[in-house]
């Protein structure tokens, strides 16, 4: 999860000049109130942005096309080892341009409030927080021209309320379904929008080798972006996974059950072993859905076996 955890920031920070400092408050700190609502599939509580509406493809907010925001909440990561690899320095090596970068605490628990420009025109505010037990991000991006929509994404953040006693509900943001019921591989958990299946729904940790599928979902951020960009996206991702020398196979775009499709398998080497991770990426109105792979042995069964659940995905 961690890897995903690093796709999820560097994604927002590259898909989104005298800059003010942003208003974001040293010490979030809150009492729950009825002006707070819950991001459904979070712990997060937090005041609707002016102008924002909620989003269910986002698990967050919206302000028409192109302000945004998104809550990541990792129960099960670990705060400390994920914001370990997100120093300014080493955010401005992969040429972020980094206008604030400031340690704050939400709750009571450590956190890092990031400003950031990725593309011209666009602006993100990342907020990370948590502790060994898990990681959240809310992610926040909007036109740079546009400072009434970045003071009140301000605003909301400064209300946070984290409640480490609600017990997550991942059916309540799933946009799609899958059947698993004649797959080797079951529910196994959900974390920062992310749903683990593996053998049998059991824990593979220690088992290094285990195939295992993942699936997410995201918000088709601009009209004429297809399955096949968001697949591009993926392939240059890859590396986060400790991928080396990826290569795409097996490259199809027929229409899987009416949905614009992509899918395509990417072999390369994991620790100086075969890896495969297929792909199955499906689109229709404002959602993108992605199905991974990972295999490391038995690799036509397993292939076979990921396809076979890859054709009952369906968007809500």
């Amino acid at each position: 999860m961690q890897k995903i955890f690093l796709s999820i920031i560097i994604f927002s920070f590259f898909s989104c000049s005298q800059k003010p400092k942003s208003g974001i408050d040293s010490n979030i700190r809150n009492t729950r109130t009825a002006n707070q609502v819950n991001i459904p599939g979070t712990r997060v509580y937090m005041t609707t942005p002016a102008g924002f509406k909620f989003s269910p493809e986002l698990i967050g907010f919206r302000k028409g096309d192109f302000a945004m925001i998104t809550v990541y909440d990792m129960v099960g990561g670990n705060y400390n080892t994920n914001i370990a690899q997100f120093t300014k320095q080493e955010l401005e090596s992969k040429g972020i341009k980094v206008y604030e970068y400031k340690n704050v605490t939400v709750d009571g628990f450590p956190g890092r409030f990031i400003h950031v420009q990725g593309q011209p025109g666009r602006q993100t505010y990342d907020l990370i927080f948590g502790d060994n037990t898990f990681s959240t991000m809310v992610m926040a991006a909007f036109p740079a021209l546009d400072q009434k929509a970045a003071a009140d994404i301000i605003h909301s953040m400064n209300s946070i309320y984290y409640d480490t006693s609600k017990k997550i509900d991942p059916t309540a943001i799933a946009g799609f379904t899958v059947n698993d019921s004649m797959s080797p591989f079951k529910f196994r958990q959900f974390s920062a929008n992310v749903f683990l299946y593996t053998p049998g729904g059991k824990e593979i940790k220690g088992s290094e080798d285990a195939p295992m599928v993942i699936i997410s979902q995201v918000p088709r951020d601009q009209a004429d972006s297809d399955a096949k960009s968001v697949a591009t996206l993926l392939l240059s991702q890859v590396q986060n996974y400790g991928l080396s020398s990826p290569e795409m196979k097996n490259i199809s775009m027929n229409s899987l059950n009416g949905y614009d499709t992509f899918q395509g398998e990417i072999h390369g080497q994991f620790r100086g072993k075969p890896m495969i991770i297929y792909c199955c990426i499906i689109g229709r109105g404002n959602l993108f859905v992605w199905l991974e792979g990972f295999a490391k042995n038995d690799f036509d069964n397993n292939l076979d076996a990921f396809k076979k659940m890859a054709a009952t995905l369906r968007i809500k």
